[in-house]
């Protein structure tokens, strides 16, 4: 289909051509949000006083992994899975403001659908990258709020991000208020700050869970509730909890990497002082060690039903993610995805 007959078809000549792609067909911003033409069909994304919503099908997603996930796999992929929604590696927002965006946000027009994640706790920086993503053709901003390295914990994103729900929500609403994609958030069912060592790694400990499930419910459902106002009304939750260490507050003394130049410190933040209290669990440990809690992500759909709730943690073949459909509006699967394809 030509400009000319989306704009007939659009029912006025004032739309902007944001982007021609021959996966994506043709692309219009119009005053109530987005318009797609896939091969003839229509598609309207709605931007909404509560978020930015396109239909995307969630059914499936293979899940954004450091490392594994990367526009080589994601083609690989999409040779097997027409329409699985695939996911980026997570980007900081350091590295793609400062560094090489064409690496980080480039990916082959046969990946569509797919969702960049974003790693970063400043709402103006979230904002940009959003709007650099949309620039880009990505059809969904993801915003991690789950992901327990070290590394993440240091520069206050990533998992921690849950103990300040508020924060989150400032970061969606700047990101939905530039981007008319949808912007969604994968978390966790909750944090604990138990210290961990060499001497307790392996051995049960009783989690906060049978301490007061109550309570942390409620932190659970309060984060989402305060996240989903702010315009989010997607979250992919991975259903265990992350067992941190001590986690940085903005009181903390951050210190630089001495070992990376000094131009690039800021893409990668080393530390802060008293990170040394407390040793979580490592990324690897922390996705088998606290037990999965299906019943907690399925309180969740419950509590909100008009909410897309998609699960995440120990789904590793097709079979049990169809059975999952039947509580959850959409599956996420992660190494399995890679060691089985």
């Amino acid at each position: 289909m030509a400009p000319e007959a989306l704009s007939l078809a659009c029912g006025s000549g004032n739309v902007k051509i944001l982007s021609i792609d021959k996966s994506i067909g043709y692309r219009k911003k119009l005053p109530t949000g987005l318009l797609y033409i896939h091969s003839g069909s229509i598609v309207i994304e709605a931007k909404t006083k509560k978020g930015n919503t396109l239909s995307l099908d969630r059914r499936l997603c293979v899940a954004p992994m450091l490392d594994w996930t990367d526009r080589h796999e994601r083609f690989f992929l999409r040779l097997i899975t027409r329409h699985t929604l695939l996911y980026t590696e997570m980007v900081t927002t350091g590295a793609l403001l400062h560094g090489d965006k064409e690496r980080f946000l480039a990916y082959d027009p046969s990946e569509h659908p797919i969702a960049l994640q974003l790693g970063g706790n400043d709402p103006q920086a979230l904002a940009e990258c959003a709007r650099l993503a949309e620039d880009y053709g990505y059809d969904e901003i993801n915003l991690n709020c789950g992901c327990p390295s070290q590394r993440v914990q240091s520069g206050q994103f990533g998992a921690c991000l849950l103990a300040n729900p508020a924060r989150v929500a400032q970061c969606v609403a700047a990101m939905c208020r530039e981007v008319s994609i949808p912007v969604t958030v994968k978390t966790r069912i909750g944090i604990n700050e138990q210290g961990i060592n060499e001497h307790n790694v392996d051995k049960p400990r009783v989690d906060e869970w049978d301490i007061d499930e109550g309570d942390s419910y409620r932190h659970l459902a309060d984060f989402i509730e305060t996240v989903a106002e702010a315009g989010c009304n997607t979250f992919i939750i991975h259903a265990r909890k992350a067992w941190l260490g001590h986690i940085p507050t903005v009181t903390d003394a951050f210190t630089p990497d001495p070992a990376l130049p000094p131009n690039t410190r800021h893409l990668a933040p080393h530390g802060y002082k008293n990170s040394h209290k407390k040793r979580g669990l490592n990324p690897s440990q922390n996705r088998a060690i606290p037990p999965l809690r299906y019943d907690v992500a399925s309180n969740l759909k419950k509590m909100f039903p008009t909410l897309a709730i998609v699960l995440n943690g120990g789904v590793t073949d097709l079979e049990s993610a169809r059975a999952h459909l039947d509580v959850f509006d959409g599956v996420m699967i992660g190494r399995a995805a890679y060691h089985h394809a």
